[in-house]
């Protein structure tokens, strides 16, 4: 009965899916099967553990009707789950006219039971919807988020807080589903869509008792011997050639951005074939000696942008193993919803209703930035750093979230924070005059079309030091430029006071404005910069003086003809356990000149990801680093 509807339905679907739909990664009509017959496998599981009975137990009715709505459910989210934006649309209609027998040559078999009242709703694409096994019924994605997870603790920090919605509620559903039933997985969506920050929360609530958890971002560089350290770091030796997590637990490792390993000479990508032997034969060999070590109690969970843009395509004997879950990129509804209840929650307590109001016209304008700005100024070789995404949003909203409400006093004041803001995450990246130009021409656009307020001057800056003596500083717009210089000035006479080396710096405007944007990076959670300019144009001693005015350390690595990767990562080890160790807020300088070896940008961007290095400290050192935090944590 069941190969019966399987024989209906898969055939036209794989050929529809192949001919008319674009993919995002290519895969073999059996690799899609083996998905298939995976996922539908996994949720039949749920229903025997949740103490359902199956087979002769509950009558064939029912039981028909359980397996074709599953069968129904799982069809998109295997062999469809690599297609999004308009060929799901494409999909979704072509999916529905064959279940409804519309399509004379393919006609519905008897044994198929479904009709239009027990299939999904026709108010969304069939993506839209859960079929709940308990209570035999289709749901909406969005309907299935607890409603305690819609409210926003009052003293939740903006850069921690992730808004349920529909697609968080889905990517959580298959994690856990694939995470209990160890089914390899891989999410794949946009720059920006929470594929990390969804998987990194969902496995932070899982049981450390049961769990251990390994999470690896792959970049260009990265090597089969890098992947295979960082994969050892957390596993024990159980006994000769068997190394896995402790017994009773599952160790899980997160890979992201799977697909940027660059590919070698003869097209293969080295990291991952060493994921593709690992999954493919549950072991893999010994650097030194060779000898086989077998990896047991463990699951691989992935994470990549679709192809393009520097990330490359992924063999299919790879991704054969994997559940591909893709995720489309956000429309305008959800994106309102995330940042709208953000901002709402936010000036929630403001006493002006006017800006209470503006809750909405913030997330719109900046959303039509977002969006002008990416449609713009496209990337080229000479301006390869022309690259926006959903993180650039997130920027902008945090940054105006920075000021206090207590010092927005008016509704203006609010649209020149809304366009300083706006300038310093997507015009501080244009380098060229014209682009410039056309920039402050789309903000002006905007704000008269959103707030109905004229631009007249894009000199605004907001910061926190202009009163070097305050003891509580907070972010506010700094109203009078004239004496912004002579702050400065004071500054710089301090920092040269103190310091070993002074700087001799004249602090005219554009130096004035660069020192600030740091300083505003430096303020903000997570806050990173990248400096492009010419030698001799002050990215260094700007650094320096922004990091002086914040209260923070500087630290830089001093490269002399005999410093290699030893001495390195040396420093690295003094910097975490300065900023970790000892508690002290500190900025990094690293420059263009002292990168010596491609490992140290390896080695960078693995701590931007991940805030360590696999394999860095002997087992001395971690002691060291235990007790000094646990002495941290009985204090607080």
């Amino acid at each position: 009965m069941i190969d019966e509807v399987l024989e209906w339905l898969l055939p036209p679907i794989f050929g529809f899916v192949r001919r008319k739909c674009r993919l995002m990664v290519q895969t073999s009509e059996l690799h899609l099967f083996q998905s298939f017959t995976r996922l539908l496998d996994s949720l039949l599981d749920d229903v025997r553990e949740a103490g359902k009975p199956l087979g002769p137990k509950m009558s064939e009715d029912k039981m028909t009707n359980l397996l074709q709505c599953l069968i129904v459910f799982v069809i998109p989210w295997t062999i469809a789950s690599t297609i999004t934006g308009t060929s799901r649309r494409m999909f979704d209609s072509y999916y529905r006219q064959l279940l409804n027998g519309r399509f004379d040559a393919l006609p519905r078999p008897e044994s198929f039971k479904l009709y239009k009242s027990t299939l999904q709703p026709e108010h969304g694409l069939v993506y839209d919807f859960l079929y709940d096994k308990d209570a035999n019924r289709w749901v909406p994605w969005y309907d299935t988020i607890d409603k305690d997870r819609h409210i926003i603790p009052a003293d939740a920090t903006v850069s921690k807080l992730l808004i349920p919605t529909a697609e968080t509620a889905r990517q959580e559903f298959f994690l856990k589903t694939c995470l209990n039933h160890d089914v390899p997985l891989l999410l794949l969506g946009p720059t920006g869509t929470g594929k990390t920050a969804i998987t990194n929360s969902t496995m932070a609530e899982l049981p450390q008792d049961k769990f251990v958890i390994n999470n690896i971002t792959f970049s260009a560089r990265t090597t089969a011997g890098q992947a295979q350290d960082i994969i050892m770091s957390k596993v024990d030796r159980r006994r000769k050639g068997v190394y896995g997590p402790a017994m009773g637990r599952k160790y899980v490792v997160f890979v992201d951005d799977v697909n940027m390993p660059q590919k070698e000479e003869y097209g293969a990508q080295p990291p991952i074939e060493f994921l593709r032997q690992w999954l493919d034969h549950k072991h893999f060999y010994d650097k030194k000696d060779t000898s086989k070590i077998e990896l047991v109690d463990s699951m691989f969970v992935g994470a990549m942008v679709p192809p393009g843009g520097g990330r490359q395509s992924i063999c299919g004997r790879f991704t054969r193993h994997l559940n591909v879950v893709s995720i489309d990129a956000f429309d305008d509804a959800t994106l309102d919803k995330i940042f709208g209840a953000i901002v709402t929650w936010h000036y929630s307590t403001a006493e002006d209703s006017a800006i209470q109001r503006l809750s909405r016209a913030i997330v719109t304008s900046t959303r039509e930035m977002y969006k002008l700005s990416m449609s713009t100024f496209l990337p080229t070789p000479s301006k390869s750093h022309y690259v926006f995404n959903l993180r650039d949003f997130s920027r902008v909203i945090s940054g105006i979230l920075l000021v206090p409400i207590t010092v927005l006093t008016s509704v203006e004041k609010l649209v020149r924070l809304w366009i300083h803001e706006v300038c310093r995450v997507f015009h501080d990246r244009l380098s060229d005059f014209q682009d410039r130009e056309t920039f402050f021409g789309l903000v002006k656009d905007v704000s008269e079309r959103c707030y109905h307020l004229q631009l007249k001057s894009v000199l605004i800056i907001f910061g926190d030091y202009i009163d070097p003596d305050a003891d509580n500083k907070f972010y506010n717009e700094i109203e009078n430029i004239d004496d912004l210089n002579d702050v400065m000035n004071s500054y710089l006479n301090e920092y040269n006071l103190i310091s070993k080396s002074s700087m001799d710096l004249v602090m005219f405007q554009y130096m004035i404005q660069h020192v600030s944007r740091i300083s505003r990076v430096l303020k903000q959670d997570s806050g990173h910069a990248l400096l492009i300019g010419l030698g001799g144009s002050g990215r260094q001693s700007a650094t320096k003086l922004a990091a002086f005015m914040s209260n923070y350390d500087l630290f830089q690595i001093e490269v002399t003809k005999t410093y290699g990767v030893n001495e390195w990562r040396e420093d690295i080890k003094r910097v975490l356990m300065k900023a970790g160790g000892d508690g002290k807020p500190t900025v990094f300088l690293l420059t263009d000149t002292q990168i010596k070896d491609e490992t140290f940008i390896e080695d960078v961007n693995t701590l931007l990801n991940m805030g360590d290095l696999p394999n860095l400290y002997a087992n001395e050192e971690k002691a060291e680093i235990l007790e000094k935090i646990q002495l941290v944590a009985k204090e607080e």
